[in-house]
């Protein structure tokens, strides 16, 4: 499910990650993983689509 935040949202802060992942339970505590591996695949996508458009 998370793989299509990045594409809609370039730069997501911490609370539209939450709001995207809303009723969606981890009950193994990993939120603050989530949210860093959320932000990464932002990252790798805003550079592909930069390097894409040089």
């Amino acid at each position: 499910m998370t793989h299509q935040l990045p594409k809609d949202n370039a730069d997501p802060n911490d609370r539209e990650i939450r709001d995207y992942l809303r009723g969606h339970l981890c009950r193994c505590v990993a939120y603050p993983e989530i949210l860093r591996a959320v932000k990464s695949a932002a990252r790798i996508l805003r550079a592909q689509t930069a390097q894409a458009n040089i």
